[in-house]
């Protein structure tokens, strides 16, 4: 359906998706991660990495987003 575009092949589209879509999610995502930069090659990709904080678990977190 949408190909390439998908979150693993494209990670730009689907952020623009969630944040169109799904605002909750997208805000939970952004609460929880930071920005970072890193190298692929030659090319810096800006990313985000979950912040440093207790996991309170896949089943509980995944719950929380289904609700939104």
């Amino acid at each position: 359906m949408y190909g390439s575009h998908s979150a693993h092949n494209d990670r730009t589209f689907f952020w623009n998706w969630l944040e169109k879509n799904r605002p909750g999610q997208w805000k939970w995502f952004l609460d929880h991660t930071v920005p970072y930069d890193k190298k692929v090659g030659n090319t810096i990709v800006h990313d985000r990495k979950p912040i440093n904080s207790k996991h309170r678990g896949d089943e509980v977190e995944y719950n929380e987003l289904k609700e939104m």
